[in-house]
């Protein structure tokens, strides 16, 4: 269920469902959430997503759920570090907690449930292998 506009918290972390992210601060005065977006390539940038409520056409921004109080950043690349890390930790857990309400509220089959599950894993799995090589 989607935490409308007037309940979210004004530097929290959230766990959302948005055209170009999972997790997103929430900014008041922006009445979005700041994400770590990647665009054309690999290097990534912050970006505003607008909470759905906020604007019919573009906002695309729904949060899901309360994780965590962010800090406060002196400068926009310790938001970017802090973000990319936290979706690092947060994500495969994420991913499959979607699944789950998913397969219930679609009545998905066992074998397919379990399918997505490895492949959520097998992904999660590959991502930390890289990141021990680097």
């Amino acid at each position: 269920m989607t935490i409308p506009l007037n309940k979210c918290k004004d530097g929290w972390l959230y766990h959302i469902d948005a055209r170009n992210a999972s997790i997103g601060i929430f900014r008041t005065k922006r009445k979005g959430f700041v994400i770590a977006r990647y665009k054309f390539g690999p290097k990534p940038f912050l970006f505003d997503e607008l909470h759905c409520e906020a604007d019919e056409h573009y906002g695309t921004a729904k949060p899901l759920k309360l994780l965590c109080e962010a800090p406060t950043f002196p400068e926009d690349v310790f938001e970017l570090r802090w973000l990319i890390q936290k979706w690092n930790e947060l994500g495969r857990q994420l991913e499959l907690e979607e699944l789950e309400q998913d397969a219930r509220s679609q009545n998905m089959p066992k074998d397919l449930l379990e399918h997505n599950r490895q492949c959520i894993n097998r992904y999660w799995d590959k991502k930390e292998a890289r990141c021990r090589r680097k």
